[in-house]
């Protein structure tokens, strides 16, 4: 696990943002917080590398509006956009505001989201790797 990595998962659902919470949990990553109020997960955010999990539709905004804000305060932030909504148009604008995946919540959303963070987690690995190798020739 990578667990120089913060996760924030924003989601005004408080049931199913403490499953994916807790999920993430029981998958060994402990840096997990959940916001349920876009205010409160705004004054949290810090310059660390961070893993957010975004819903479309919150209490005051949406997620997309979510993903500008944060990203002028934490350039180090990726995200994943987990919603109920069936909008190509989001998952679109999701995608071009630079999130790693859109998932729509169903019976095998976790089983997804567990995917894309290790492919992600691999992604940055192999990364790491090619710039030490090339800073050490």
């Amino acid at each position: 696990m990578d667990n120089k990595y913060q996760f924030v998962i924003l989601d005004d659902d408080l049931f199913y943002g403490n499953l994916v919470k807790y999920f993430l949990q029981n998958q060994g990553y402990t840096n997990v917080s959940f916001f349920e109020d876009e205010s409160t997960c705004l004054k949290y955010v810090s310059s660390k590398p961070t893993l957010y999990i975004v819903d479309h539709f919150l209490k005051q905004t949406t997620g997309l509006t979510m993903m500008e804000e944060i990203y002028l305060k934490n350039p180090n932030a990726f995200f994943i956009y987990l919603s109920n909504q069936e909008s190509s148009s989001i998952a679109m604008k999701a995608m071009k505001l630079g999130a790693i995946d859109y998932l729509q919540k169903d019976k095998n959303s976790f089983f997804h989201l567990l995917n894309i963070i290790d492919q992600f987690f691999r992604d940055k690995s192999i990364s790491n790797e090619s710039q030490k190798t090339f800073l050490d020739n």
